[in-house]
């Protein structure tokens, strides 16, 4: 009985090597499972830029224009992001989630907060607290093009009610399947709600697999692009509503 016993257990040596199997197929998985997680996230990224594209054409029906950028305060105290909250009205149930990139840091996530005491406007509730030009966001708005404060305007819509760079007409837009609406955005606390050509500040940020970055169009489609596919000079026309180079 004895010894048919230990011929049934397992030996110091066999124990052993069976840890070693195993460590090494978990050291093999583990890559390959952080990059399926990568990817996941890259894929749900996408796909909140897919709802705001399909919210920014909403908008676009239903007023006649891109909803803009700020209000006129530039930098002030009353620098409120209008983009977001106004094309917010126009995803399903107004939910938020949709404009935190999975890859970007936890604090640039849109919480809704009460408490401002100010009346509704720009898409804000009674009483919420704006978005400023400092608030953490993980996307941006296209909203001067390859010129700022070029007059006519060339991206859609600088500061919100201006005569010259207010609100956006949506005839303006010449190609809307070629023209840059919102794209993951650099998340340092300066104007991270918008991305631009002309500082390297406000680039996209090409935080997914590949050292890309996610883009939406005006049209709604989504494009996973690399650096030199957004801002080399080939492609700078893109980001302008008459699809020149300016």
């Amino acid at each position: 009985m004895r010894d048919r016993k230990s011929q049934q257990a397992f030996t110091l040596m066999e124990m052993m090597v069976v840890v070693s199997i195993m460590s090494l197929l978990i050291s093999i998985m583990l890559p390959a499972l952080s990059e399926g997680r990568r990817a996941a996230r890259a894929t749900q990224c996408r796909s909140n830029l897919h709802q705001q594209g399909i919210a920014l054409i909403g908008y676009v029906d239903q007023s006649n224009f891109y909803p803009g950028a700020h209000t006129s305060s530039h930098n002030g105290p009353n620098s409120w992001i209008v983009w977001a909250p106004r094309i917010r009205q126009y995803i399903q149930d107004r939910n938020t989630d949709w404009f935190s990139c999975p890859d970007g840091p936890p604090h640039a996530k849109w919480e809704v907060k009460m408490g401002s005491g100010l009346p509704a406007k720009y898409g804000y509730r009674q009483d919420e607290v704006r978005l400023e030009w400092f608030t953490p966001f993980s996307y941006g708005y296209n909203n001067w093009g390859t010129r700022d404060f070029s007059i006519p305007q060339y991206g859609l819509g600088g500061l919100t009610e201006h005569p010259h760079w207010g609100e956006l007409p949506g005839y303006r837009v010449i190609q809307p399947s070629n023209m840059i609406a919102m794209g993951d955005s650099q998340v340092d606390g300066v104007w991270d709600a918008f991305i631009d050509t002309d500082q390297p500040s406000e680039y996209p940020d090409f935080r997914h697999p590949g050292h890309t970055a996610n883009i939406v169009y005006c049209d709604g489609h989504v494009d996973s692009m690399k650096f030199e596919e957004v801002l080399s000079p080939d492609w700078l026309r893109r980001w302008n509503v008459d699809f020149q180079f300016h």
